[in-house]
């Protein structure tokens, strides 16, 4: 499959911080995705901060409502903690309605010839999967 996990230097400044060796020719995930949405998202759209900013206030409100009922098993803190569970699934889905996907325009952008994009993205399908079983 071809799979690799690339291991790098770490420069440590404290038991808790460090500097990840610098990696030639790379691109930050956020950095691609938030060009991406500039260049090719729709009127309407969300830009990346407003998306946090809506998310961060609905778990906000789902945080102080899971303490309030931390503990009480009724069927009033179970409905309560229940529907403020489906506030925040709202909301991510309005997110979700309004910030698309478009990671793909980054390798149409950036990659020039079909084969050039075919080893691009599978490269990154690659490295997003062994990244993520780690």
């Amino acid at each position: 499959r071809g799979l690799e996990m690339l291991t790098y230097r770490v420069i440590p400044f404290t038991p808790f911080a460090g500097v990840v060796e610098w990696v030639n020719d790379t691109v930050e995930l956020r950095q691609c995705v938030n060009g991406c949405h500039m260049r090719h998202g729709k009127e309407g759209d969300y830009t990346p901060e407003h998306c946090r900013r809506k998310m961060d206030e609905v778990h906000a409100d789902h945080n102080k409502v899971v303490a309030r009922y931390a503990g009480k098993d009724t069927v009033d803190a179970r409905n309560k903690v229940s529907a403020s569970a489906a506030k925040v699934r709202d909301r991510f889905e309005d997110v979700c309605a309004h910030y698309r996907p478009c990671l793909h325009n980054f390798f149409l952008e950036t990659q020039a010839t079909p084969a050039a994009w075919s080893v691009g993205v599978s490269s990154f399908n690659r490295s997003a999967a062994a990244s993520s079983i780690v």
